[in-house]
């Protein structure tokens, strides 16, 4: 059950990111240009700590009322 759901927020912000690449950061950034938008946002995603997943997952996807609970 927990790797379904590791796998669902991997997914959603891969898809997210690519959709909106503004929210990658300034490296990344350079790096699609230089290369490919889905290449950047792969190896971003990929250096994600767990910790930092799940905060962006929540800035991204949770109502702002839910964060707190």
């Amino acid at each position: 059950m927990e790797e379904q759901r590791a796998r669902h927020v991997i997914q959603l912000m891969y898809s997210h990111l690519l959709e909106n690449p503004a929210y990658l950061p300034e490296d990344s950034k350079r790096r699609a240009e230089a290369e490919a938008l889905p290449v950047a946002v792969c190896d971003y995603v990929s250096g994600m700590t767990d910790r930092y997943i799940l905060a962006r997952y929540q800035e991204f996807f949770l109502p702002k009322p839910w964060k707190s609970v």
